[in-house]
């Protein structure tokens, strides 16, 4: 099973963007502090690219933004590339399937949320109707 949950900070606001057959998409980056310290005492961080789609990108591009925190699950993939200076590197993307808000106010957790989350089609549900 591929379940990846993270709970960290974005480190820039994110990136709207309509896929070729026109589905709502962001992606953005969180930093995820490790849970131990290193031998001079700092706690090393891990950053994560990710990508959210449809209902779940619309609502993390209206009520999060750069420093917010956020705790986010879906499966994970390891990518590889390499740069432009032929050095080849790994990068982790999660796709991110659920969110949830985590830490104090802030300005957007003040609002009214109004999330209206659309009834599932029958095809999706695990049983018949």
């Amino acid at each position: 099973m591929n379940i990846f949950i993270g709970k960290g900070n974005l480190v820039a606001d994110p990136e709207r963007r309509v896929t070729q057959s026109g589905k709502d998409m962001v992606s953005f980056r969180v930093a995820v502090e490790r849970a131990y310290k290193d031998k001079d005492g700092k706690r090393l961080v891990d950053f994560f690219s990710c990508v959210a789609f449809n209902f779940t990108a619309l609502s993390i591009e209206k009520y999060f933004k750069k420093g917010s925190p956020i705790v986010f699950r879906g499966p994970i993939y390891q990518d590889t590339y390499v740069d432009k200076n032929n050095i080849k590197r790994t990068q982790y993307t999660v796709y991110v399937e659920g969110f949830d808000f985590c830490g104090g106010k802030t300005e957007s957790s003040k609002a009214n949320i109004d999330i209206e989350v659309p009834p599932p089609d029958d095809e999706d549900l695990p049983w018949e109707v």
